[in-house]
């Protein structure tokens, strides 16, 4: 089989490069061989559930069958939990995401009568935001318009704590040792790089990231950043966070562990950009 196949749990997707016409009948080939795969152990796919999504300009975006019936083709697709659109835009997920914790965080304020400090960050943390930080490192927001969309649920939040009334959004943040989430978002970035460099992940490291060949100046984990055109390109996890990964001091990216790296990276953030 040429083109990958990924599964988790009853799910399956088969992915593949498809802009010629050998490509074209390699995928539907792969796709063959599955389909014979389940029927020879009597595992067969509804086909009302299976779709396909083209992805690309130079994509052949040919139809596709299982079992003589055509599969649908869709503009965009939830994958544990997160919204795939086939342009690859996340202001569907940050859309999504905002309306969630803005929903939560109405019912904490009509329920909630006591609004101290404590309470509200306890509350906002728990309930709120791990719908703004889920999965961030696949659907970070690049754009000022979304990244903005996350940050008013935040806002929000800290403008119902008594304390805060009546405070600029910075000294908020400062009275409740609290962070912007567009730092927490970065923070999430470096710890899944250096998860990925030690091997933790056991994510292949050719996959997103090439050694730097600049020896003379930065840390000895420097990664090389590549050029692209489109913002898809340049704006994707392997190529965001190299100017942010470089940048780090040898203390904290030469941590032995992910908590040593933890603490080093949040002293350091504290230091930049006051993090809490």
């Amino acid at each position: 089989m040429i083109n990958k196949i990924f599964k988790f749990a009853d799910d399956t997707k088969l992915m593949g490069v498809v802009d010629s016409e050998e490509q074209r009948e390699d995928l539907h080939r792969d796709l063959q061989k599955l389909v014979d795969w389940t029927e020879l152990w009597q595992m067969k796919f509804n086909c009302t559930k299976c779709q396909v999504m083209h992805l690309g300009n130079k994509n052949v975006k040919d139809r596709y069958m299982i079992s003589d019936t055509n599969l649908e083709e869709i503009s965009e697709i939830k994958d544990l939990g997160v919204i795939i659109t086939k342009d690859l835009k996340v202001n569907r997920q940050c859309s999504q995401a905002s309306k969630k914790a803005n929903q939560i965080l109405g019912l904490i304020y009509r329920t909630i009568k006591c609004k101290s400090g404590k309470i509200i960050k306890n509350l906002f943390k728990s309930l709120v935001r791990p719908h703004l930080d889920y999965c961030i490192q696949a659907w970070r927001p690049h754009l000022s318009k979304d990244i903005e969309m996350l940050e008013k649920v935040q806002r929000r939040a800290t403008r119902m704590v008594e304390e805060c009334r009546g405070r600029r959004y910075d000294d908020r943040l400062k009275i409740l040792r609290m962070t912007t989430l567009e730092t927490r978002r970065e923070r999430a970035d470096m710890l899944e790089v250096y998860k990925i460099i030690k091997g933790i992940e056991e994510i292949e490291f050719k996959i997103f990231f090439d050694t730097s060949k600049d020896t003379l100046r930065g840390h000895k984990f420097k990664l090389f950043k590549k050029r692209f055109n489109l913002n898809v390109g340049k704006f994707n996890f392997g190529n965001r966070v190299i100017n942010s990964w470089n940048r780090l001091p040898d203390g904290v990216v030469q941590a032995e562990s992910v908590n040593a790296f933890k603490n080093e990276l949040d002293h350091y953030l504290e230091y930049t950009r006051g993090m809490r």
